[in-house]
């Protein structure tokens, strides 16, 4: 299929743009690698047919730069007026300024046309979201929220399967290979996950899959240098209860990461439970606890790793702090549901409603 679609036509630019949406382009990097050059070859070489279409031109310009390559930006000049600005009559091509908004993001400096471009986009692009089709306006929404270039591949390429199958001219091929690679590496990336937080020492490094070692090693160095420390001072034995709670917060982390991945609010006394792991109050804790001058005794760290109320209270209370002051930027991006989210989605309230609520919950939290 990409082979055989000649190189530098509209058709070959829609179907490499849609393998890298659909996260498949790792299959496909030296066929790409090798289209994207002679395209920006034929592009400095001849005047292309297509380009008075700012869909085109801008969706051509991207793919090029995002393979490193240079191609000016004086292309997007005969879209615009003698004072520079973009011309009225594009307000209408929904899809060109969609495209144009996309090679925004890989501007370099002092590209002015670019910042001129990306308020004319998004002004215009943001007014008309109400009239757009669902298919449409769930495009338009997604890319104002996190555009291609800053977004996460296998998060752009879950978001992207649900749009991309509602479209008419899809490819039933195409579709459905992207769905049955997302699903094998989300496999891949969950066992590898478990295999991380299952781990003790170095010995067991060899289970740890290969891109994940210099993560694992990292953090067996650190613990190393700490176990040096506590062996001169005898005091090894606190060292066990330090890693015990590194674990429970890498199993927290995996399970927020799964919870992203399956689109999955859960309720507020589930979250809970998992963030006041994830805040790492505990694990800091014990891990001072562990480096203090002072002998402490085992009793005090069974104290700390049973969650007393005072560790618990704080754990919530940085919790909730950070869902209330970030949750607006947070769920601008690609993020695990919130408390607010959470607190929304069971008791069928509005965010105000629910910002009170955690307003409620954390003066609660702070006078305990």
């Amino acid at each position: 299929m990409l082979v055989e679609t000649p190189d530098n036509t509209t058709q070959k630019l829609v179907l490499i743009d849609t393998i890298q949406r659909l996260g498949v382009a790792y299959h496909f990097k030296n066929e790409i690698k090798t289209s994207i050059q002679n395209i920006f070859d034929e592009s400095k070489q001849s005047k292309n047919e297509d380009d008075d279409d700012l869909y085109v031109v801008a969706l051509r310009f991207r793919l090029v730069r995002q393979q490193r390559h240079y191609m000016s930006s004086d292309v997007f000049k005969k879209f615009t007026n003698h004072d520079e600005k973009f011309k009225e009559n594009l307000i209408k091509d929904v899809h060109g300024l969609l495209s144009l908004y996309e090679a925004t993001h890989l501007r370099i400096h002092e590209e002015e046309i670019f910042e001129e471009a990306l308020i004319f986009t998004i002004t215009h692009l943001e007014s008309m979201v109400p009239k757009l089709s669902n298919l449409l306006k769930a495009q338009v929404s997604e890319a104002l929220s996190q555009p291609i270039h800053t977004n996460l591949p296998r998060l752009l390429a879950r978001k992207y399967i649900c749009i991309y199958e509602n479209i008419e001219s899809h490819s039933d091929l195409l579709l459905r290979f992207a769905k049955l690679d997302f699903n094998i590496l989300q496999k891949l990336h969950q066992g590898e996950l478990c295999e991380l937080t299952r781990c003790d020492d170095i010995s067991a490094i060899n289970l740890v899959s290969p891109n994940l070692r210099p993560v694992y090693r990292t953090l067996l160095d650190r613990y190393d240098e700490i176990e040096e420390e506590l062996t001169k001072e005898s005091k090894l034995e606190c060292l066990y209860y330090a890693k015990q709670e590194m674990k429970k917060v890498a199993r927290a982390y995996l399970k927020e990461a799964l919870w992203l991945n399956d689109v999955y609010i859960p309720k507020c006394e589930e979250y809970m439970k998992i963030a006041i792991v994830s805040t790492t109050v505990m694990m800091a804790a014990t891990t001072f606890l562990c480096v203090m001058e002072e002998n402490i005794t085992k009793e005090t760290f069974e104290w700390v790793i049973n969650e007393p109320l005072i560790l618990r209270a704080s754990s919530v209370i940085g919790r909730l702090k950070d869902d209330i002051n970030t949750n607006d930027f947070e769920q601008q991006r690609s993020h695990v549901a919130s408390f607010i989210e959470c607190y929304m989605k069971e008791h069928g309230v509005s965010k105000q409603e629910a910002y009170v609520e955690a307003q409620k919950k954390l003066a609660n939290a702070e006078t305990r």
